[in-house]
Parts: C-alpha cells; sequence; structure tokens
C-alpha cells in the first residue's frame, strides 16, 4: 500500500517488462528507490507493536505525545485491528480493500520520515522514495494512455473505447447500420458485453438502413505493449 510495487498485483508478469519500458535501463535503480516509503511503513508498523509491547495503548501524557503523537497511536490501533480482524474472521474479501486505511498507513510511513528528516541523510532517503515513486507513478499513467490500458486487469480503457467508437462511426455512411461482433484475439479476460455497449453506444440503425456486419478484432501486441483493432465489414442485406 505504502510503495510502488503495488502495481506488481495489477500487471502480475508484465511488470518488469513495463518497468523498463517506462524508465529504460534506469528502471529498476529507481524501482529500488521506491521500496523506502515500503520501509518507513515497516519500520513505523513495528514500532507500534512495540509501543504496544510495553503495555500501552491510548496514552496521551505529554511525554508520550512527543515520541509518539495521538494520530500515531490510532493510526497503528485501526491497522492491527482491521486487518487481524480479516485475517481471524476469514473474511470472503480480498485484502485489497484495506486501502481505506490509506490515511492510517500514510501517518505511519510519515512518522518515520519525519524522525530522520532532521538529519541530512534523511532528507536524502526521504527525497529519493518519493521523487522516484513519482516518477514511476506518472510513467504508469503514460504507459497505460499510450497502450490503451493493459489485459491482465481491468482491459480496455475507456478512453480508448470512446475514440475506437468513434473512428467506427465516421467509417459509417448514411443510411448505413453496422450490426457490431466483437472478436478478442488470444485475449479471454475482456469483458464483451461492456466493449460492445461503448462501441455501440448511442447508436440505432434505422428501418430502411443498410444492415453491415462489422467485425472489430481486439488483440493485445505483447512486443508494442499496447491494444491494438482492425475493423472489417460488408454489406450482405437491405
Amino acid at each position: 500500500m505504502a510503495s510502488f510495487d503495488f502495481f506488481r498485483a495489477y500487471f502480475k508478469f508484465d511488470f518488469n517488462k513495463i518497468l523498463k519500458t517506462i524508465a529504460g535501463k534506469w528502471g529498476f535503480i529507481i524501482y529500488l528507490f521506491t521500496f523506502i516509503p515500503g520501509t518507513f511503513f515497516v519500520i513505523g508498523f513495528a514500532s507500534y507493536i512495540k509501543w504496544l509491547i510495553k503495555g500501552k495503548l491510548f496514552d496521551k501524557s505529554e511525554d508520550s505525545l512527543k515520541k509518539y503523537p495521538l494520530p500515531f497511536q490510532i493510526s497503528g490501533f485501526m491497522i492491527l485491528i482491521i486487518t487481524l480482524g480479516y485475517l481471524i474472521l476469514r473474511v470472503s474479501a480480498s485484502l485489497h480493500y484495506c486501502i481505506v486505511l490509506f490515511p492510517a498507513y500514510s501517518i505511519l510511513t510519515g512518522f518515520v520520515a519525519f524522525k530522520i528528516w532532521k538529519f541530512y541523510w534523511g532528507k536524502l532517503i526521504v527525497l529519493l522514495g518519493i521523487i522516484s515513486t513519482a516518477i514511476l507513478l506518472v510513467g504508469v499513467l503514460l504507459f497505460l494512455d499510450r497502450s490503451g490500458g493493459h489485459p491482465y486487469e481491468y482491459g480496455i480503457s475507456y478512453k480508448t473505447l470512446i475514440s475506437w467508437q468513434k473512428e467506427i462511426q465516421k467509417i459509417r455512411h448514411k443510411g448505413e447500420c453496422f450490426d457490431l461482433k466483437i472478436n478478442l484475439i488470444d485475449n479471454d479476460s475482456l469483458d464483451v458485453q461492456s466493449v460492445y455497449s461503448v462501441l455501440n453506444k448511442n447508436y440505432t440503425c434505422g428501418p430502411g438502413d443498410k444492415i453491415i456486419p462489422t467485425q472489430v478484432n481486439i488483440s493485445w501486441n505483447d512486443k508494442l505493449m499496447r491494444y491494438e483493432h482492425t475493423l472489417s465489414h460488408s454489406i450482405t442485406q437491405q
């Protein structure tokens, strides 16, 4: 939750390839620095466990608040109790729903960053963690924009489908009606009905239109790392 490595769950086996695509030979070097925020979180959570071992839960005394501010104590408590609840009760839901605790993750991560910020090397480490994560995050967003999505998780982006929809409507002449068929090439992960509903959005055939079967072939180009499509159509009936 606190590091760029979250995207490993999104891209799965393509993670290293995408890392190289967005940052070249420097990708893995920058990637190593993105573990800094995650490391801060681990240290912060360990600090909270140490706090609990001392037999303290919430302590608002002046001395305690200087070392362990109340937001830190509350955040650690929330993360521990809710995560244990998931595990012990075997809640039938993916753990990524714990992202609702993102403010708490951030506070535990920032707790360590704040502690070392007074040192020159501390500032350097914190900035390296933030900048490297920001660089790769922007790189991922630009990659997804260029590639039109990614097949392992959510498939084609809505923006890409809208651009294809406009392309289909441009080649349709007056008095023609396209009967769309979606053909997924080596890609069964897409929701065909969702793709169809976007490509055919706000489009109805008139009673006298020519019916033109149109096939939209969709594939993922593993070499170029992007979605591609082709159209094939022919007039069959009046």
